[in-house]
């Protein structure tokens, strides 16, 4: 198979949109930012959050595992040890911070907003890229490579 064919058979999955079918309902990006944002509260606070579940039940880290910690890292403006604790936690903490925007919108902008996005998605499949990014990064920790 040739390497165009390839990326074309790829880049139909990974350019199509995920994200903004889920900001189309705002109870679900209200409810996907409080959730987010008490976490990171929990944490910032000094309290146990939410326990992740594959590490709970498999013993192995998720590839969000860190990222509550190091976003409050981010926030507290320790950017090198939030960097060490997850690499992707300023792209988690800005979407975050997008999406909260995005979840509060008046409904003219919000349906604006939402076209673009689709979009944009559809274009650059940049959703889909920064996933498989994590995921690579998570391999990467956990075969202890970073």
């Amino acid at each position: 198979m040739s390497r165009d064919l390839l990326y074309l058979c790829f880049s139909e999955h990974l350019h199509r949109p995920f994200i903004s079918p889920i900001l189309q309902k705002r109870w679900i990006v209200l409810i996907l930012t409080g959730a987010a944002a008490l976490q990171i509260w929990i944490t910032a606070l000094g309290f146990q959050g939410w326990q992740c579940p594959i590490y709970s039940t498999l013993g192995i880290p998720c590839p969000g595992c860190g990222l509550s910690t190091a976003t409050v890292l981010l926030i507290e403006g320790d950017w090198l040890n939030a960097m060490h604790t997850h690499a992707f936690s300023p792209v988690f903490f800005i979407g975050l911070i997008l999406i909260g925007i995005f979840g509060i919108l008046p409904s003219r902008f919000h349906h604006k907003a939402l076209r673009r996005i689709t979009v944009i998605e559809k274009r650059t499949g940049f959703a889909a890229y920064i996933l498989l990014g994590i995921v690579a990064y998570w391999g990467l920790r956990l075969f202890g490579l970073l």
